[in-house]
């Protein structure tokens, strides 16, 4: 339970990483 709630938590910040680095570029 508590590893699929960080796993979930890493992805979402991975993701929210990967868009801002976008926004940067663009």
């Amino acid at each position: 339970m508590v590893e699929q709630l960080v796993e979930t938590l890493l992805s979402d910040t991975h993701t929210i990483n990967n868009n801002t680095v976008k926004n940067l570029s663009a």
